[in-house]
């Protein structure tokens, strides 16, 4: 049996791929294609690489992220993913198609050393005959607003200039491909690049499909899932996070969240969109320009450019920005007094979480510190 692996990059129509495999599981079976999620509500199989990192006595960064992926220990890790991890050995014996698929965008992200890609590859390599990957990259700029946005969208309160420093680093995706390249070897690693004009029929499932050989004649493809706010929605949403955490200090949902992120993103849906003012995408720039050149010589050659020069307008003034997300604040009162959000119950307003209002930002303040667990 051949493994194909897809392993992200972040927000660069992962979900899409996942809903649309899970969509069709059934008729790709008939096709020679096994995919199943281990986890039924779930689309990233990021059981895989958090446990490898257990398994290496290692954990993922970030105390609010080991709360919310119930890793806050190596042994909490391993308790909850290895069992997924030793019965990939059985996988051929399971199933008899000849291709398996896997998909975790948290792959790339997670598994940031050479042991550790190695770690995961020897384990795949020796449950399957053959072992894929492919790995979707985004234009810098491009990659890093979507990160911020879903960022926002899972309860973090940092400012977007924060979050731009601090992410440079991250946006070496020469350093990431090489690091799977080098370790795995280039003919098992397909790069490709995310982008309308840049993947198959400007569609990413069409793309994937053709990575993968797939025939998607008559497979039905998801609606689109996993919208960014407006950059009024995104700076709502901020501020909101720093007030009304998504996740309790258990880890546990937090019910005074429910529908706040859905009435925010359909209140600013038609605002304008978030961008990197000049200083921020000079900055980016400064530090992509040499990495992105050796990543086109080395995984594009034939390719005259990588990205398409992004088509931009003038970014919102933090003046616009603040009275814009005052006004999608208002609405969102109104709609609570109009009963037309989801009111708590008695068990649910027990359950709420809300902590004291943070103090004045500025654009270079660090993120609020997560609550610590109990």
């Amino acid at each position: 049996m051949k493994a194909i692996v897809h392993i992200g990059s972040p927000k660069a129509g992962s979900s899409s791929i996942q809903d649309f495999l899970h969509l069709n599981a059934g008729r790709l079976v008939e096709r020679g294609v096994r995919y199943c999620r281990n986890v039924s509500h779930r689309g990233s199989q990021f059981e895989y690489p958090l446990a490898i990192m257990a398994r290496s006595g290692k954990l993922i960064n970030g105390e609010t992220e080991r709360v919310r992926y119930q890793a806050r220990t190596v042994k909490e890790a391993l308790a909850g993913n290895e069992k997924y991890l030793n019965e990939l050995p059985r996988y051929a014996d399971r199933y008899k198609e000849p291709v398996a698929i896997f998909s975790s965008e948290h792959i790339l992200p997670w598994l940031n050393s050479a042991p550790l890609v190695k770690a995961f590859d020897d384990l795949f390599r020796a449950s399957f005959d053959d072992v894929q990957y492919v790995v979707y990259f985004r234009s810098p700029d491009d990659a890093l607003l979507s990160q911020y946005s879903e960022r926002v969208k899972r309860g973090y309160s940092q400012p977007l200039e924060a979050f731009v420093r601090q992410r440079l680093n991250g946006l070496n995706i020469l350093k990431t491909a090489s690091r799977w390249a080098n370790t795995v070897g280039d003919d098992r690693v397909q790069v490709r690049l995310f982008g309308q004009d840049l993947l198959e029929n400007g569609d990413v499932i069409d793309d994937f499909c053709n990575a993968c050989g797939i025939d998607a004649t008559e497979l039905q493809k998801p609606p689109r899932v996993n919208g960014s706010p407006s950059a009024p929605g995104a700076e709502c949403l901020r501020i909101l996070n720093g007030m009304v955490p998504e996740l309790r200090p258990d880890g546990s949902s937090n019910p005074l969240r429910s529908e706040l992120l859905e009435a925010v993103q359909a209140l600013s849906a038609d605002m304008p969109r978030l961008q990197l003012n000049d200083k921020q995408r000079k900055m980016v720039n400064d530090l992509t320009r040499e990495p992105l050149e050796a990543f086109h010589k080395r995984f594009f050659p034939d390719r005259a450019h990588l990205f398409a020069t992004e088509r931009r307008t003038h970014p919102l003034t933090k003046a616009e920005l603040r009275e814009q997300a005052l006004l999608i604040t208002a609405r969102l009162l109104i709609k609570t007094r109009m009963g037309e959000l989801k009111t708590l119950n008695i068990l649910e307003r027990q359950r709420a979480y809300l902590i004291d209002p943070p103090a004045e930002t500025t654009d270079t303040a660090d993120a609020p510190k997560a609550p610590a667990s109990k």
